[in-house]
């Protein structure tokens, strides 16, 4: 099995960051998003979606969900 290409490695939904070690997981809109922890959590649900809307989940980068 070959190693994983940086651009596929996890990626935090809020900031972009990758997220190699410890990640905090959490259920939007019935799919599970990946952060680097509780603050981008908290950025995510309380700035970028309300502003946004549910919607915006749809466009984020596939590395950034749980597989």
């Amino acid at each position: 099995m070959r190693p994983l290409e940086v651009n596929e490695l996890p990626h935090c939904a809020n900031c972009g960051q990758l997220t190699t070690w410890k990640t905090k997981n959490k259920i939007f809109d019935g799919k599970t998003l990946n952060f680097c922890g509780e603050n981008c959590i908290s950025v995510f649900e309380t700035y970028l979606l309300p502003l946004h809307g549910k919607k915006f989940i749809d466009t984020l980068d596939i590395t950034c969900f749980v597989k």
